[in-house]
């Protein structure tokens, strides 16, 4: 259920049947389905979680947070393994620079101690035990030598085993397509942005990136020409670099542009205005 709703949120209505046909064709789904393990409740549990999570960061209602945390503390009482939830969560807020604003706000922590205290009764046991299930899990996770390609490789093959072997394919391809594209698109976002604006606000848009090497862009205008002009600025960060700043008089954010998709904030552009600029000798390409 939370499987398909995440789906639907993010990718649209026509693609959730299909993404919950992928997982339930999975080992690890089928074989959940009629052998009784902790990994069960854990993935329903999980599942509602980074539901939840992914509500409350793009709505920011405090119950959708709340309910992240109720979630994430079931799924780590019924297997330790999910406090790792932990880490994809915090990685999230801080990697996307829309959603940093989340750290310096309240409602996060109270999830996260909502979730600490579910998972408390757990720790009084193994207070008043020795520690014994933790000690026990800790001697899979730090036993041995490190590092150990062999034990790496064969946990590899056991998540491609689980999974099955096009669909590990397919997350193997997902995850070195968003690192290209992360390292890629901080030149071609820009561009976009400016055409996008041409095409659909049907006003006239030039590159002026500063402080970038120079391109093809650059012989379709003469940038002695912009001099003591002023401009909507369009980032897709919330601060200018220095060197813009420096280049015009004054600069002022003065909008916030929201791109989504469905309910999903997926993309923030971010617009100031850059009055007068100063010269375009300050322009440094390279």
């Amino acid at each position: 259920m939370y499987a398909f709703l995440l789906a639907r949120d993010l990718f649209g209505s026509e693609t959730a049947p299909g993404f919950v046909v992928l997982m339930n064709i999975t080992i690890l789904f089928t074989a959940g389905s009629i052998i009784a393990t902790p990994d069960t409740p854990m993935m329903f549990f999980l599942a509602g979680a980074v539901y939840y999570f992914h509500k409350a960061v793009a709505q920011g209602a405090a119950a959708w947070w709340l309910l992240a945390g109720l979630f994430t503390g079931l799924a780590i009482l019924s297997k330790y393994m999910a406090i790792l939830v932990y880490g994809s969560f915090f990685l999230y807020l801080v990697l996307v620079p829309t959603n940093r604003k989340w750290l310096a706000r309240a409602i996060p922590y109270v999830a996260f101690l909502l979730s600490a205290v579910i998972f408390l009764p757990v720790v009084i046991w193994n207070m008043r035990n020795g520690w014994v299930s933790f000690r026990f899990q800790a001697g899979h996770g730090f036993g041995g030598t490190f590092p150990d390609l062999g034990s790496f490789l064969s946990f590899l093959g056991s998540q491609a085993a689980v999974v099955g072997p096009i669909l590990f394919i397919l997350f193997l391809a997902a995850l070195v397509h968003g690192v290209l594209r992360g390292r890629s698109s901080s030149a071609a976002d820009r561009y976009q942005i400016a055409s996008e604006i041409e095409l659909y606000g049907h006003r006239p848009v030039v590159c002026l990136d500063i402080c970038r090497r120079a391109s093809q862009y650059d012989i379709w205008q003469r940038e002695e020409s912009f001099e003591g002009q002023s401009f909507l600025n369009f980032e897709k960060r919330p601060r200018l670099k220095t060197l813009v700043r420096e280049a015009f008089e004054r600069t002022e954010l003065i909008a916030t542009i929201n791109l989504k998709r469905g309910a999903r904030t997926c993309r923030q552009v971010f617009v100031f205005q850059a009055v007068n600029l100063r010269s375009a000798e300050g322009i440094e390409h390279g």
